[in-house]
């Protein structure tokens, strides 16, 4: 898909303009109750001494996640750098179905007459439920 393909072109392009050439493990400090910007600063200057680019400068940012120990409560935050934000799509409950509905010819009117519709009906639906949708926006029985 398009997020797949921009992603990939994206991280090829980043490591093709790259200025590190070679990229050093950094141990980063826990958190400590540290303030957070302290931390997050630590570990931006990090990720910008392993990636100087102008992709990685455009398309990056910082998550802040929280480790907790159940037993003590002891917390140590962490900033780990993205480059993509996933969001999911809301999904509907429901379609859009195109319906082309012929109308029988009148008594004495031998026209046919045919309309095209585009009716709700639900995801998960019958066949009544397009006929109805289809009925409700003709004014047909």
């Amino acid at each position: 898909d398009a997020q797949e393909f921009l992603s990939i072109f994206l991280a090829g392009l980043s490591d093709d303009v790259n200025r590190t050439h070679e990229k050093p493990y950094i141990e980063l400090k826990d958190s400590e109750g540290r303030p957070d910007q302290v931390v997050a600063d630590e570990f931006w200057a990090a990720h910008c001494h392993r990636e100087q680019s102008a992709v990685a400068a455009l398309f990056s940012s910082q998550f802040k996640s929280i480790a907790r120990c159940k037993d003590c409560g002891h917390e140590n935050a962490t900033f780990d750098p993205f480059s993509f934000l996933p969001i999911p799509l809301p999904e509907h409950n429901f379609r859009w179905v195109t319906c082309t509905v012929v109308s029988a010819p009148q008594s004495g009117n031998f026209d046919q007459h045919t309309v095209q519709v585009c009716a709700r009906v639900p995801k998960r639906g019958q066949l009544s439920d397009v006929l109805r949708g289809a009925a409700g926006l003709t004014g047909l029985p």
